[in-house]
């Protein structure tokens, strides 16, 4: 009998520990909607408390079970590279342009970190990565992984195709390509089963909540003149992002992200009105605050 007892309670406590593994990677939404770490994507890895667009950002997104995004240029000696901007001055320091900058004797000294703060100086995963650096932490588990080409330049297409080719890790279904018209067109040839996605801005003058939003039938006219992408990401705003917009996407046949959603509150909130997907600056920060909310209101209100 007391045998059986001590093999009740250590079946409890594996149940119990397999309840906190779930509860960690999933939650229940006020209303019922069931979601996980993999619909939120790390903003260029995660910008807000390490250096972005590093495979120390990146790294820390996969590690925490999230996906991530990421940008590509590429130098004047054919390496595709990661940044966002195409000045070079904020993220690394340099006065030059992405677009005309060598990779051999420049890029490959930056120290990404450093620019950052000291406390990520020196660092080898805070260097400027490579796109061979940034495939390989892929992992293949149905996480969808988002590369945008921001360089228009045909020449980085060739490139971009034969790195993936050299990462068996990096399934074509798990990627979502983000790309100038001519560039999408030829990675879609190559990766069939990839996806690409429609982003675009929902102020018709600035980039910050509090411009003049775009008609949502404007921001719809835009997917619907790009047939060939089936992912649709609008900046995110919590008030032009409703319910009925979301629906008209899927009506489509795509599916919804939205960017950049750092609040906890309103990630719940657009997640319940039935977004696919959100990119966070704070991906980690931002899952632990949706954490608290959902614990709070267990068994909370229905979906509007």
């Amino acid at each position: 009998m007391r045998t059986g007892r001590i093999g009740l309670g250590v079946a409890a406590c594996i149940l119990i520990a397999a309840g906190v593994a779930q509860a960690v990677d999933s939650l229940t939404l006020p209303g019922g909607r069931r979601i996980d770490k993999t619909m939120i994507t790390g903003h260029r890895g995660g910008t807000m408390s390490v250096p972005e667009n590093t495979i120390m950002a990146l790294k820390r997104a996969v590690d925490g079970g999230f996906a991530f995004e990421c940008d590509f240029y590429m130098s004047n000696d054919g390496e595709v590279y990661c940044v966002h901007d195409m000045s070079l001055k904020r993220v690394f320091g340099l006065p030059m342009l992405a677009t005309n900058v060598f990779w051999k004797g420049c890029l490959e000294n930056v120290d990404v970190g450093a620019v950052k703060g000291p406390a990520f100086a020196g660092r080898p995963d805070c260097r400027v990565p490579r796109i061979d650096d940034v495939l390989a932490i892929i992992p293949d588990d149905g996480r969808k992984f988002t590369l945008e080409v921001k360089d228009r330049r045909p020449e980085i297409v060739p490139l971009i195709k034969a790195a993936l080719r050299r990462h068996p890790n990096v399934k074509a279904r798990n990627i979502i390509f983000l790309a100038p018209w001519a560039a999408r067109r030829e990675l879609l040839k190559e990766f069939p089963e990839a996806t690409c996605q429609h982003c675009v801005n929902s102020y018709s003058d600035g980039w910050r909540k509090g411009c003049t939003p775009i008609p949502v039938e404007r921001q719809l006219a835009h997917l619907d003149a790009n047939p060939d992408c089936r992912n649709f990401s609008p900046l995110f705003d919590i008030d032009i992002i409703t319910a009925d917009y979301i629906r008209e996407v899927h009506k489509r046949g795509c599916t919804f992200f939205t960017w950049r959603v750092n609040d906890p509150a309103e990630a719940v909130e657009v997640f319940r009105r039935g977004a696919g997907g959100v990119c966070s600056d704070c991906p980690n920060e931002l899952w632990e605050g949706m954490e608290r909310i959902c614990a709070k209101n267990m068994g909370g209100s229905k979906d509007s």
